[in-house]
């Protein structure tokens, strides 16, 4: 081989190192980039499910507060009303009221002496 050919041949296999070299440095950094691209998607997607998980937190929370606040209300009104019948400040509304007492004696009619001597004598006859 000459001097020529074998510059040549240097030359060109050279050439073919630096441009497999580039394209494998090119090949690495888009697959970086799409990395990072996939990346930040991912970041958004995550970021809007955590910004949905913490309303539907809160919203449970509220829930969860009224639902306890309710149930505290009907507690304190259930004691209150227990108070006020054990301390007789008031009257239980299921319980009906207590009968008034009345002392009165029946009207009687004085029986007519007639008809009770009719009423005895038909009552022998049997």
């Amino acid at each position: 081989m000459t001097e020529n050919e074998t510059r040549r041949i240097a030359i060109l296999t050279t050439g073919a190192i630096k441009t497999t070299t580039e394209s494998a440095v090119k090949a690495m950094l888009a697959a970086v980039e799409a990395a990072e691209e996939k990346t930040r998607e991912m970041r958004e997607v995550t970021e809007r499910r955590i910004a949905d998980f913490q309303k539907f937190t809160d919203t449970l929370a509220e829930h969860v507060d009224s639902h306890v606040a309710s149930c505290q209300a009907v507690i304190d009104s259930f004691d209150e009303h227990q108070a006020k019948i054990i301390n007789g400040n008031g009257t239980d509304p299921t319980l009906p009221p207590e009968p008034k007492i009345v002392d009165k004696k029946p009207d009687l009619q004085p029986a007519d002496l007639e008809d009770l001597k009719k009423l005895a004598s038909s009552s022998v006859r049997r």
